[in-house]
């Protein structure tokens, strides 16, 4: 005689995302930290609660791999600061003062090395995976960003004694991001901001954006 077995699962996430904007003021993303961003690390999929009845050896290898690729970004029109936009490559760029006067100022964005961002996760033990991610920077005539590492922990924590109630905490967050900024000069040698022809005296950014996220998932099965 055969049984019939349902499962319910009741699942409950919250995640809090912050720090500064890092995007330029001349070229703002719809989200700083939504659409088009980096795929931010998560090992959320590999803490199913039944991994530890069901899964052994060889099996459990397969369902929670040792290193994984989440993302991997190489710029070319969008230039990124820690596992955001900073700013698209501007190409012919008018006057906020007046809309008539254009410039092509894409060549003094022009990278001198391709950057390169990827994140990623790597395994601990069955409880435990750490998160990382790395920026290796930009180089041009009128930006500079700084190579940045991505750091987080992943971790699972079993509420009861029969391991079908649990608690998972994701911490992580950019090191070393620091943004340098030079301006254009025009025919009279004035400095002018390259993004938008504004002086560069009105131009203000944050040389060194932070970037976290904390994130708890509480998981019960019935």
């Amino acid at each position: 005689m055969r049984r019939l077995i349902i499962s319910v699962v009741l699942v409950f996430s919250v995640y809090l995302v912050g720090g500064s904007p890092v995007f330029a003021q001349a070229y703002p993303r719809a989200s700083v930290f939504g659409e088009g961003d980096v795929a931010t690390p998560t090992a959320i999929d590999f803490f199913a609660l039944n991994d530890r009845q069901n899964a052994a050896g060889f099996m459990s290898a397969l369902k929670q791999p040792a290193f994984g690729l989440v993302s991997l970004h190489v710029a070319d029109q969008a230039i990124m600061a820690n596992g955001q936009y900073f700013l698209v490559m501007p190409k012919t760029v008018c006057s906020v003062y007046d809309s008539t006067i254009c410039y092509n100022e894409k060549s003094f964005y022009q990278s001198r090395l391709p950057q390169l961002i990827a994140t990623g996760f790597s395994r601990i033990d069955d409880d435990h995976y750490v998160l990382l991610g790395v920026n290796t920077g930009y180089i041009s005539d009128v930006l500079s960003i700084s190579p940045a590492v991505m750091l987080g922990l992943s971790s699972r924590y079993f509420l009861n004694a029969q391991h079908n109630t649990q608690l998972v905490v994701e911490a992580s967050s950019w090191l070393g991001t620091h943004i340098r900024q030079s301006p254009c000069y025009d025919d009279y040698n004035r400095a002018y901001y390259c993004g938008n022809l504004s002086a560069w005296s009105d131009y203000t950014y944050d040389a060194n954006p932070q970037s976290y996220r904390l994130g708890f998932v509480f998981t019960k099965l019935f």
